[in-house]
C-alpha cells in the first residue's frame, strides 16, 4: 500500500539477502485505537495517524504521533487533531512538497458535517492548520498523494464506488462514481503512472476488476475513465501499490488457496501471480526509496518479505504473536527501509522494517594499497537449481598494481579459479534446499607495487535460494 505525494517525504515498496530482520524485533506502542496508517520521511520519521477510541460522547478523535528515527517513543506524545465529528474511517497520511496531510471520513448527525476532512502540516507534523471538508465519498477506503500537488481518494457509499481528486484548500469537490455491476463497492486506488490514477473495484467474494482515468478531461468525470475490466479473483482485501518498480496488486493465490500473492500490472491486465510465502494470508504491500518491494501479513506472527522485482520474495516473522485485529499498513522509506503499523487487543503498534542485517549484501568491498577490491555476489535469490554469476573487480590506484588470481568458494569449498581478467564465473549448485543462506568466497591475489610477494585477501558476502 504505497502513498506517495513528492518531495519531502519518502512513501513510495530478484531480491538483495539481508535486509529482512533475521530476528523478530519488538514493536512500538503509540496508543489506544485502531486502523492506523504511516508515512515514513526522508530522515526516517515515521508520521502516524489512527481512529483514536470513542470517549463518553460516543466520538472517536484523529489521532497523530511522529516517531524519529531510533527513537522509542511518539515526539511529543500522541495528540488529538482538530477535525469536526467522529472518526469514520482509517486516517491516511500523505506526504506533499511542504509538509504531510492527514485524510479522514468523519461521521456526525449533521449532514453538512459527514464528509472527507482534510487537515495540513507544512512543519513536519509538529503543528497542523484548520481541518476542512474536502469531497463526501462516504467510507474512506484509500487514498494517495497524485498525480501532481493533489489527492486522489476513493469511499464507498450506498454500494456505489466513489473516486475524487481535489487539490488542497478546495472543498465539497464533486466525485466520479465508477462502480459497475458485478464489480461491487469496495475498492483501492494507487498511480498507473505520474498522471493516470488507477482504481481496483472489487467485493467481498475476492472478485476485482480495474478502471483507470483516460488523460482526457476532468478526473472527477466517470465519462474520462476506462470501462471496467472483467473481474477476476484477487482475494478478499487485495490492495494496490505503485512506485519505480510499477503498478502491483496483491491477494490471495486463487479461490482454493489462500497463499498471499502479487502481480504485476502488465499494460492490459495483471500478470499471473506471483507467491510471497506458503502461510495463509492478505497481503499490504509498499515500494521503498530503493526500489525494493516489502509485503506484511499475517494472523498471529506478522511476516514480512521483500522483492526486487515482485517475483521472487524472501519472507521472515517480523513480529511474534503480534494478532493484528485487521490489516496492517505498510510504508517504504529511504533506502531499503520502512514502517508497518497495526493494531491489537485496542493498541496502535509500530514495527520498523529493514533495520539489521541478516545474510549479507550482495557486494563487498575492501581497501588494498591505496587501491579497491570487490567482490560481487547474487543481486537477486536464486531460483533452486539456477545458476548464478561471481564477479571480482578492482581498482587500480595507490600501490595496488592488479589482481593475479581468484578462487571463487561457496559453503567453503573451491568452485573455480581464475588465473585471468575478467574474474567472472558462472556458479551452480544443483539439489540446494529453496530459502536457504549460504556463503560465497572470493580468496584473490593482489601484486602491489614495491612487494615481491602477492598479498592474499579473501572477501565474503551472503546468498540465498529463493523460498517459492
Amino acid at each position: 500500500m504505497l502513498r506517495s505525494l513528492a518531495v519531502s517525504l519518502v512513501t513510495v515498496a530478484g531480491l538483495l539477502p539481508g535486509t529482512v530482520a533475521a530476528a523478530a524485533v519488538t514493536p512500538l506502542t503509540l496508543g489506544k485505537g485502531d486502523f492506523p496508517s504511516v508515512a515514513v520521511g526522508g530522515d526516517g520519521t515515521a508520521h502516524v495517524a489512527w481512529r483514536g477510541p470513542s470517549d463518553g460522547s460516543n466520538v472517536s478523535q484523529l489521532m497523530f504521533c511522529r516517531v524519529p528515527k531510533g527513537a522509542s517513543a511518539c515526539a511529543g506524545g500522541a495528540r488529538a487533531l482538530p477535525v469536526p465529528g467522529t472518526g469514520e474511517s482509517r486516517p491516511f497520511v500523505l506526504p506533499y512538497e511542504r509538509g504531510i496531510v492527514v485524510v479522514q471520513s468523519r461521521l456526525s448527525n449533521d449532514p453538512a458535517v459527514r464528509g472527507l476532512y482534510v487537515i495540513i502540516s507544512t512543519d513536519g507534523g509538529a503543528t497542523f492548520g484548520t481541518a476542512y471538508k474536502a469531497a463526501d465519498v462516504g467510507l474512506l477506503l484509500d487514498a494517495v498523494g497524485g498525480p501532481g500537488s493533489t489527492v486522489s481518494a476513493v469511499g464507498s457509499y450506498a454500494s456505489n464506488l466513489r473516486y475524487v481528486n481535489f487539490a488542497f484548500g478546495i472543498p465539497e469537490t464533486p466525485f466520479a462514481t465508477l462502480s459497475s455491476p458485478g464489480t461491487g463497492d469496495l475498492g483501492a486506488v494507487a498511480l498507473l503512472n505520474a498522471a493516470t490514477p488507477f482504481v481496483l473495484l472489487y467485493d467481498g467474494s475476492g472478485n476485482a476488476a480495474w478502471r483507470h482515468y483516460d488523460g482526457s478531461g476532468d478526473l472527477n468525470d466517470e465519462a474520462n475513465w476506462s470501462a471496467a475490466s472483467t473481474p477476476g479473483y484477487l482475494g478478499e482485501q487485495p490492495g494496490l501499490a505503485h512506485g519505480t518498480l510499477g503498478l502491483f496488486a496483491t491477494g490471495r493465490l486463487g479461490p482454493t488457496s489462500t497463499r498471499p500473492a502479487v502481480r504485476k500490472f502488465a499494460g492490459t491486465g495483471f500478470a499471473a501471480p506471483s507467491t510471497i510465502d506458503t502461510t495463509s494470508a492478505n497481503p499490504v504491500i509498499a515500494e521503498d526509496g530503493g526500489k525494493r518491494l516489502h509485503a506484511v501479513y499475517g494472523g498471529f506472527d506478522l511476516r514480512h518479505a521483500v522483492s526486487d522485482n515482485g517475483t521472487a520474495w524472501r519472507a521472515e516473522t517480523l513480529v511474534k504473536a503480534a494478532s493484528p485485529s485487521g490489516l496492517p499498513y505498510l510504508a517504504g522509506g529511504p533506502g531499503h527501509t520502512g514502517a508497518v503499523v497495526y493494531w491489537s487487543g485496542g493498541e496502535v503498534h509500530l514495527a520498523r522494517l529493514g533495520t539489521t542485517t541478516a545474510a549479507g549484501t550482495g557486494k563487498k568491498t575492501i581497501a588494498v594499497a591505496g587501491g579497491k577490491v570487490t567482490l560481487k555476489g547474487p543481486r537477486a535469490c536464486v531460483p533452486p537449481n539456477e545458476s548464478f554469476v561471481a564477479r571480482v573487480t578492482y581498482k587500480r590506484d595507490g600501490r595496488l598494481r592488479k589482481v593475479t588470481r581468484v578462487d571463487f568458494l561457496v559453503d567453503g569449498r573451491r568452485d573455480a579459479r581464475d588465473r585471468k581478467a575478467p574474474f567472472r564465473e558462472s556458479i551452480l549448485q544443483l539439489n540446494a534446499p529453496a530459502g536457504t543462506t549460504h556463503s560465497l568466497k572470493a580468496r584473490v591475489k593482489i601484486k602491489v607495487r614495491g612487494e615481491e610477494k602477492l598479498l592474499t585477501r579473501t572477501l565474503r558476502v551472503k546468498f540465498q535460494y529463493c523460498s517459492s
